[in-house]
């Protein structure tokens, strides 16, 4: 071990400041001995040439050799590396570039990190940080050039396009940094560094890669566990709002198909109404879903949207202006907030007939003919929604209604 750490020694600067010291005293003494009586002034030379000529050649003929940032670069890493172990976030990343930076006197540093919304960080001399949204996308060949290969390496080594790409932004090397070979960030330098440092800049974006990684995923666990607590609670709401599973109405029985109700993923209401001045048995349904993802606002939407669908429906005797009623309700009352897509159906007991109105899209029902797919239109409550659009079905036997390819209700007719 002793021997290995004894031939790292770097003989050959050693030499070189023996020398100089040898030849420096060889000089003084060969002075003393011509000029015994000036002993004093030989000193005084001799210390003067030696501090503030002779250690300031040496220091200037190592550092041009090499050696001087070489060997402050090994005393630092130590300091370089007790750094990179606190990165834990992109707040770290960027605390550790700003040292990194007024440490090594560069210039032109960038941070780009992809994510949903990309950014790019200008990292000063002074240690500034200033943050920007990046404007033009990097297109997506560039990606995956960057990701093929991982290590710092210079913009010469890039194809013509990319190349380009980095001399238009004054980027001389580039290390891209990668997690589970996916492209998670880039860093960029505006200067060139010593092959030294190279390796270092290699470690430290692995350690870098990681720290991104890592509040990616502090950010998305907690937003999956809210979205987990709301979905949970608008279940909850929507089972209250939709009452019982089964209804039976003069001849008809009207069923949520459970097995489908249970396993969508997205919240869905079912309201059923008797017209109070039709002269026929006429009773309203509707099935409707938000045209948005699904979340406890989304359920209590519903429930507004199930209010309005009672009130009117009893003073309503046909289809299109209960519709056309719902419609504007929403658009005056909830200032345009509620957009859905589902079913609106007229169901005479009397005639046995049956009207339906779609809107939105994703929608099927099916007859003993088999599956129909409605055309997608605009969604109750958004523009250009229109009212007029009936679908007749004469003696219903059996109609199931499907939403996103879920088929939640069942409207069976009783044989005579």
């Amino acid at each position: 071990m002793w021997f290995k750490q004894l031939k790292e020694l770097p003989w050959w600067a050693i030499a070189l400041s023996l020398l100089i010291n040898a030849l420096m005293l060889v000089t003084a003494v060969l002075a003393v001995l011509l000029f015994k009586e000036e002993i004093p002034i030989i000193v005084f030379t001799f210390l003067f040439f030696y501090i503030f000529i002779a250690q300031p050649l040496k220091d200037w003929m190592i550092a041009r050799m090499g050696m001087e940032t070489r060997y402050t670069t090994q005393t630092g890493f130590a300091a370089f590396n007790n750094r990179l172990t606190k990165l834990t976030r992109l707040s770290d990343v960027l605390n550790f570039l700003s040292w990194l930076v007024k440490t090594w006197r560069l210039t032109r540093v960038r941070l780009l990190v992809f994510d949903d919304e990309s950014f790019v960080y200008f990292i000063k001399p002074n240690g500034r940080v200033r943050k920007m949204r990046l404007k033009d996308k990097l297109p997506g060949e560039f990606r995956v050039e960057l990701a093929k290969s991982t290590g710092i390496r210079p913009v010469s080594s890039l194809s013509t396009p990319l190349r380009a790409y980095m001399h238009s932004r004054k980027v001389k090397l580039v290390a891209p940094i990668l997690f589970r070979e996916r492209l998670i960030a880039l860093l960029g330098f505006g200067m060139p560094l010593e092959r030294t440092r190279l390796q270092m800049v290699d470690h430290a974006a692995h350690r870098i890669g990681l720290a991104l990684e890592n509040e990616r995923l502090e950010r998305t666990v907690p937003r999956s566990e809210f979205l987990n607590r709301e979905f949970k609670l608008a279940e909850k709401i929507e089972r209250h709002l939709s009452g019982p599973m089964t209804r039976k109405i003069e001849g008809y029985t009207i069923q949520k198909l459970e097995t489908a109700w249970e396993k969508k993923h997205f919240s869905a209401i079912f309201g059923l109404s008797r017209s109070a001045i039709a002269q026929d048995n006429l009773y309203f349904l509707m099935l409707l879903r938000m045209s948005v993802a699904a979340t406890r606002s989304n359920a209590l939407q519903l429930f507004a949207t199930q209010g309005y669908f009672f009130s009117l429906a009893k003073g309503e005797t046909q289809l299109s202006t209960l519709a056309q009623s719902l419609h504007t309700a929403l658009r005056e009352n909830e200032n345009k907030a509620i957009v859905l897509d589902g079913f609106l159906l007229a169901l005479n007991t009397t005639k046995a007939s049956l009207e339906m109105l779609s809107f939105g899209s994703h929608l099927a029902y099916r007859t003993y003919e088999g599956w129909v797919w409605t055309d997608a239109c605009a969604p109750l409550g958004s523009d250009g929604f229109d009212a007029t659009k009936i679908i007749q079905l004469e003696h219903p036997r059996e109609l199931i209604l499907s939403m996103r390819e879920y088929p939640l209700l069942l409207i069976n007719g009783e044989s005579k």
